[in-house]
């Protein structure tokens, strides 16, 4: 079942080039671009937060240096460990879960995303070493 969705009409005469070019440089519709800047507007007034969408390509250091200063004002994360998991460290899974609090993501993806970051961390990827005692 779709849910229909609500729709407002806007006089946009004297602001439509501005929005038109702002559309065509960041390949929205026209409408995307409108809601794209009532978000924007909405989010610095902190009357809501928009959600977190990592891009497929996007790794867990990318994520915390495109949201660095949020994660700095709203985690209690020490903003040096946020440093270094923007350098590439492994971030702690409790430091997973602050994060995706703040950034409105579910837990398991940014988890998901962390795993993916780093494929060939030792404690994921080593195989259990079969003990010889010695002997061959």
């Amino acid at each position: 079942m779709t849910t229909k969705k609500r729709r407002v009409q806007v006089d946009i005469e004297d602001i439509q080039h501005i929005l038109e070019k702002l559309a065509k440089a960041q390949r929205r519709s026209l409408a995307g671009q409108a809601r794209h800047l009532i978000d924007e507007a909405l989010q610095s007034m902190g009357l809501w937060s928009m959600p977190v969408v990592p891009t497929p390509t996007q790794n867990i250091a990318e994520l915390v240096a495109s949201n660095f200063d949020k994660l700095v004002a709203n985690t209690c994360i020490p903003e040096s460990r946020l440093a270094a998991y923007r350098d590439g460290a492994k971030p702690e899974t409790i430091d997973l879960v602050r994060m995706a609090r703040v950034l409105d993501m579910d837990e398991d993806d940014l988890v998901e995303l962390c795993h993916r970051s780093q494929p060939n961390d030792s404690k994921n990827d080593r195989k259990k070493e079969v003990q010889t005692n010695g002997t061959a």
